[in-house]
């Protein structure tokens, strides 16, 4: 039995570092992505660079005339991160991107919401870069608008370095979200945050505990209420003389308050 339990945990912990070893061993979550994690994956900035070559090369065709190349889906696509459309909301949000600057500094980034109208295009961004000097966190908002038939452009630098890193900007009837002379690649999407719908759950949860507790102690006020009443009602049928009501009006007005709070404690002493 102890032999099986502890080839099922080296299993278990086998396949475990597998996948780590596949996703870079360090990308599980936003916040454990550092320098040395992203060097490990550089190769994928290489990449990103053949395929720009590529994309340089159509805008050269289609600038030049070629049949088959349109001019506007290669601008869009030049030095481009992604498009915000309203159907890839969802997609984009939550999702992580690694960038490596000309200067060589390495960082992370981060889209954690997207809102889209008429004439404005907004997008909030979290980003971390790697200086010498140490990480430079950032909490960014690139918002473009619509003004008087023109639409401006939202530069933004990630690290404590003068260039622009990033840009969102206007193309083709678009809002893109594009390079500034950056290496880049999409690392993954990561599932939408639990905790939110959880704390949502529990406050309604609460809510409604709330108001069950404010019901019952309602409830119960009123059948006391009624109760007493009845009760009341039952022992002045049954002592209707007139004789007996008190004529000092003390005595009259303070009986009912002694009658209902202090008799039932003092019956229950006596029972006992």
């Amino acid at each position: 039995m102890f032999q099986k339990l502890l080839f099922t945990i080296t299993v278990s912990l086998f396949m475990y570092n597998l996948a780590m070893a596949q996703d870079g061993g360090c990308t599980q979550t936003f916040e454990s992505i550092d320098a040395s994690c992203i060097q490990s994956l550089s190769a994928n900035f290489d990449k990103y660079q053949e395929k720009e070559k590529r994309r340089l090369e159509y805008l050269e065709n289609a600038k030049a005339g070629k049949k088959g190349y349109k001019l506007p889906v290669a601008q869009i696509q030049k030095d481009l991160v992604f498009i915000l459309k309203k159907d890839d909301i969802e997609k984009l949000q939550n999702t992580i991107f690694l960038y490596r600057t000309k200067n060589g500094i390495l960082g992370k980034l981060l889209v954690k919401k997207i809102l889209l109208a008429k004439n404005q295009c907004t997008m909030l961004v979290q980003s971390s870069a790697y200086e010498r000097g140490g990480r430079v966190d950032k909490m960014i908002t690139f918002m473009i608008e619509n003004r008087s038939s023109s639409w401006n452009a939202d530069r933004a630098t990630l690290g404590n370095n003068t260039g622009s890193n990033f840009i969102l900007r206007r193309v083709a009837g678009n809002c893109v979200f594009k390079t500034l002379g950056t290496d880049f690649f999409k690392l993954k999407t990561l599932e939408a945050p639990a905790e939110e719908e959880g704390d949502t759950l529990l406050l309604y949860a609460g809510y409604f505990l709330i108001g069950l507790a404010l019901f019952l102690i309602a409830r119960t006020v009123f059948q006391d209420e009624d109760r007493y009443k009845a009760q009341e009602k039952l022992e002045d049928v049954e002592g209707s003389d007139k004789q007996n009501e008190p004529t000092d009006i003390v005595l009259k007005y303070s009986r009912p308050f002694f009658k209902r709070y202090f008799s039932p404690v003092v019956q229950g002493m006596k029972n006992k």
